[in-house]
């Protein structure tokens, strides 16, 4: 999951607030359920897949969670 790095079977709907080791999430979900980091602004989910985001408009969405 790339909200809260368990796995389990509600990844897309995940809105944990803890990692699956207790500690604070990167990431949450926006109303919209758009994973966005707790500080602002959207996270690239290309990036987080396989083969990866070759897009250079928007380094700072490029972050593994």
């Amino acid at each position: 999951c790339a909200v809260c790095l368990g796995f389990h079977n509600n990844v897309r709907s995940c809105t944990k607030d803890t990692l699956w080791n207790g500690g604070p999430t990167l990431c949450t979900r926006s109303s919209s359920g758009i994973i966005v980091f707790r500080t602002g602004g959207r996270v690239c989910l290309n990036f987080q897949r396989e083969f990866g985001c070759n897009h250079t408009n928007h380094p700072d969405r490029h972050v593994c969670t």
